[in-house]
């Protein structure tokens, strides 16, 4: 059941991002949340942009502005994310504010990998002098960072 839960519900929002429009309305959203309820019976809306079933083990959760990037990898949406580990594993620290540079090394020691979850900008992996060692744009990951990084900075 949930293998084919996972299916359809990947379909249907493969199907939702193709026909979102630009800019989506709250009614749009809603409407959109009440097709998935209708057509997968047993779900619970547990945000404006978000339906789960069987208890939180699959959730669904739909862009709020239409098309824009949605995760990468466990970095959410809207948000900037460096890592203890490669590939997005390991320790995370995640950030929304841009324009503004922030040390991890206290947090997390070096940087391995990193995401931009962002719909615009940049996101840039510095050495503790502030030399610039690694740049990801919008959407994008860095799997294996190089070694060094001790701040972060995004630019919007």
């Amino acid at each position: 059941m949930r293998t084919t839960l996972s299916v359809a519900l990947a379909a249907l929002t493969m199907l939702f991002l193709a026909g979102a429009p630009a800019q989506a309305t709250e009614s749009d959203l809603q409407a959109r949340i009440d097709l998935a309820l209708a057509e997968f019976p047993g779900g619970v809306q547990t945000s404006s942009t978000t339906v789960e079933w069987e208890d939180g083990a699959i959730e669904l959760t739909l862009a709020p502005e239409g098309i824009t990037p949605f995760a990468v990898g466990s970095c959410a949406t809207g948000k900037y994310c460096v890592f203890g580990g490669t590939n997005l594993g390991g320790s995370k620290l995640s950030f929304t504010a841009c324009d503004t540079t922030y040390s991890t090394a206290a947090l997390l020691g070096s940087v391995r990998s990193m995401a931009n979850a962002r719909s615009s900008g940049t996101v840039k992996g510095k050495d503790s002098a502030g030399t610039v060692l690694a740049t990801v744009n919008a959407g994008g990951r860095l799997n294996v960072a190089p070694t060094g990084i001790k701040q972060v900075t995004c630019i919007s």
